[in-house]
């Protein structure tokens, strides 16, 4: 989803392609591992997985650009009411002993 005019969105690959989204504009582009989508004016990305042929599952994601990776991790929700939950992986020996957040309303961590 583009965030302003005129934004040029590419996305590389045998189903790739080269658009021009206005503010609030989606596509929808089918991809595969490797592929990497690039634009020369901030948008959303959102990569939606599943099994084919499959009624209920399916999963989520918010894509982050690259520039953001490090070893810390981004969850948007949007949810308002009731809670979320959240599952950690710690692939190290040792423990980890505080995972922080921060929310719109508040920061805080979990010891």
């Amino acid at each position: 989803m583009a965030g302003s005019d005129n934004t040029t969105v590419t996305v590389d690959g045998p189903n790739g392609l080269i658009t021009s989204l206005n503010r609030g504009e989606t596509i929808v582009v089918r991809v595969n591992q490797g592929n990497t989508v690039t634009s020369d004016k901030p948008v959303q990305a959102q990569f939606i997985t599943g099994d084919i042929n499959e009624q209920y599952e399916m999963r989520w994601y918010s894509l982050t650009p690259t520039e953001w990776w490090l070893d810390g991790y981004y969850a948007p929700v949007a949810e308002e009411v009731g809670s979320t939950g959240f599952w950690f992986y710690n692939p190290g020996a040792t423990t980890i002993a505080t995972v922080s957040f921060q929310s719109m309303s508040c920061a805080s961590q979990i010891r």
